[in-house]
C-alpha cells in the first residue's frame, strides 16, 4: 500500500474516533487496520458504484472533436479528388498528375 495515502487514512480514522470520544479505546494497530480497510474501500468505490463506467468528460469532448476533424479531412480529400478529376479531364491527364504549386493548379503532361 502507498504509505502516503495510508497516513491520510490513519489521520482520518484518528480524527473520526476523536470526534466521537473513542480514540483511546483503539490501539495504533487497530487504527492502522481500520485505515487500511478504508483505503481499500475508497479505491474500490468507483467500481462499486459504477463511476468507472462514466466517461471522462474531457475524453468525450476530445473524441467528439477528433471525429469532427476526421469528417472535415475526409470532406476536403473528397473535394480535392473532384477538383483533380475535373482538371485532369479538361487537360487529358490522370488525376494523380494534377497538383498545387502555391496557389496555381499544375499538371504533368507525361
Amino acid at each position: 500500500m502507498n504509505e502516503h495515502i495510508l497516513n491520510y487514512w490513519i489521520e482520518a480514522v484518528e480524527s473520526a474516533l476523536e470526534e466521537v470520544g473513542k480514540l483511546t479505546l483503539f490501539s495504533k494497530d487497530d487504527i492502522k487496520i481500520l485505515a487500511e480497510t478504508f483505503q481499500i474501500s475508497s479505491e474500490q468505490q468507483s467500481m462499486a458504484f459504477g463511476y468507472e463506467n462514466i466517461p471522462n468528460p474531457l475524453e468525450s469532448e476530445i473524441q467528439k472533436i477528433k471525429s469532427e476533424f476526421e469528417k472535415k479531412i475526409t470532406k476536403l480529400e473528397q473535394n480535392d479528388l473532384v477538383y483533380r478529376k475535373n482538371v485532369a479531364d479538361r487537360h487529358g491527364v490522370n488525376p494523380e498528375q494534377v497538383y498545387l504549386d502555391g496557389e496555381n493548379v499544375m499538371y504533368d503532361k507525361r
